[in-house]
């Protein structure tokens, strides 16, 4: 079953591959309770940084602009997450479970990621971030294969 994530969940993901920054104050902002007079200006700034976050996204990844988070919109968002969360646990987090959230366990494992490669550990998994990820998982193929190479015995149909 595919997720559909919640506000709350969907400016988490956001905010965790760089594209939506302050979602804390962001997210309480775009809450649909009533708000005294002086906060719906914050309110709608809020709801512009959002579409203009999913905007960049869709726009980086060949979306529809819809400036919404449609079903494309929330399916490349977990690809990429589940992506994530794959590549953290075999470089860093054994223990990671692989999910479609970005929570306190991703931005955890990212941050230790980012300060074993001497990064700033932000727990932001930026696109910059997410390629070192994958970098790491190819070297790590690359070298899974060197010493698998290595025990081969030479078959004897070669002579």
């Amino acid at each position: 079953m595919k997720t559909v994530y919640s506000l709350q969940q969907f400016i988490a993901v956001l905010s965790g591959l760089g594209y939506f920054a302050n979602s804390d104050a962001n997210s309480d902002s775009l809450q649909n309770n009533p708000q005294p007079e002086q906060r719906k200006g914050q309110s709608q700034r809020a709801r512009d940084d959002l579409q203009l976050a999913i905007c960049t996204f869709q726009a980086h990844y060949g979306l529809p602009l819809t400036g919404e988070a449609d079903q494309p919109t929330q399916e490349k968002a977990r690809q990429l997450i589940r992506n994530l969360h794959h590549g953290l646990k075999q470089t860093v987090s054994p223990d990671l479970s692989i999910s479609e959230f970005y929570g306190p366990r991703t931005v955890s494992a990212v941050q230790q990621f980012q300060a074993q490669h001497r990064l700033p550990a932000t727990g932001v998994a930026t696109a910059s971030v997410r390629s070192a990820i994958e970098e790491d998982l190819k070297q790590q193929l690359r070298q899974a294969l060197g010493r698998a190479g290595n025990r081969r015995t030479p078959c004897p149909c070669a002579n």
